[in-house]
């Protein structure tokens, strides 16, 4: 992940900016990951595909918190029809 999101101090106040750089990248790096694509074939969009291959990755997560940063969200919500939260 990012080390500067911005959005990361809506999500989680605190956690990843505690002013220590250093402590805040190690953290970011142990306990977060990032979604920074999601690919469906066009032939397969709209039918829920991309919501339920990001809802499975939620559902057994490799890390305590997930972000996605999505430059489309609004077009393409499939990551708050999986159940993301928008900041």
């Amino acid at each position: 992940p990012t080390l500067e999101g911005r959005w990361r101090t809506l999500a989680w106040p605190g956690r990843y900016t505690t002013g220590d750089k250093r402590a805040d990248a190690r953290r970011i790096n142990t306990e977060l990951r990032t979604i920074s694509r999601l690919i469906v074939d066009p032939r397969w969009r709209g039918l829920g595909v991309g919501r339920r291959l990001i809802r499975a990755y939620l559902d057994a997560p490799l890390s305590p918190a997930t972000e996605a940063v999505a430059a489309m969200g609004t077009c393409c919500p499939g990551f708050r029809a999986a159940g993301m939260t928008e900041f």
